[in-house]
């Protein structure tokens, strides 16, 4: 006869609450620490890399561009975005000159292919991101040049425009894309706009040839 028409305690358990709780838990934590080492692969596969030294620096600009950086810039920083591109960019040595930058970047091939991928727009944007104080308002004065870089003629843009920071006037040189066989590449130089900063933006560009 059941237990329960007896009056007799039953033999069997009600499922324990807490048991219930300790497992959700455990499987919430899995589940996190599942996300944390997949995030982590992932940033390690794909997250930027960068360096500082000036030797690789130097020695990945050559690879990239023949190219007569101005006197007073020095290799500050280089950025590996696996699959994307890598970007060098320069700065001057002494950290209270006068602001300015110049920054190469050189893109993969495959990434390239993708018509909505612009070589200009991932350069400006991880400028924007490790050096945003070069950020610049809406340019002015815009010209547009046929200059010779690597035996080709390309579209230079020449500019001056005010940095967003301390709204400082600047000379501002952009070069959209340049084919090459490691990959497109884009360009940008922003110097203060000083008695002798036409005369460096002339230097730069015919040591591109």
């Amino acid at each position: 006869m059941s237990p329960l028409a007896t009056g007799e305690p039953s033999s069997r358990k009600a499922p324990s609450i807490v048991g219930k709780k300790v497992l959700q838990a455990t499987f919430v934590i899995a589940l996190i620490v599942a996300a944390s080492i997949g995030g982590a692969f992932y940033f390690y596969r794909y997250g930027d890399k960068t360096t500082s030294d000036d030797k690789v620096i130097a020695a990945e600009t050559k690879q990239i561009l023949k190219i007569e950086v101005p006197t007073r810039l020095w290799p500050k920083l280089m950025v590996t975005r696996p699959d994307v591109m890598t970007m060098v960019v320069y700065t001057p040595y002494k950290e209270s000159a006068d602001p300015s930058c110049l920054a190469i970047a050189c893109c993969l091939p495959e990434w390239a292919h993708d018509r909505g991928n612009r070589p200009n727009q991932v350069l400006q944007a991880a400028l924007q991101q490790y050096f945003p104080q070069f950020e610049t308002e809406r340019w002015k004065d815009t010209e547009t040049r046929d200059v010779q870089i690597r035996g080709q003629t390309e579209k230079v843009v020449v500019a001056t425009s005010y940095r967003v920071e301390d709204h400082k006037e600047v000379r501002v040189v952009s070069i959209e894309n340049v084919a090459t066989d490691k990959g497109p590449i884009a360009l940008y130089y922003q110097t203060p706009a000083t008695s002798t900063a036409d005369d460096d933006i002339e230097i730069m560009l015919k040591s591109m040839n």
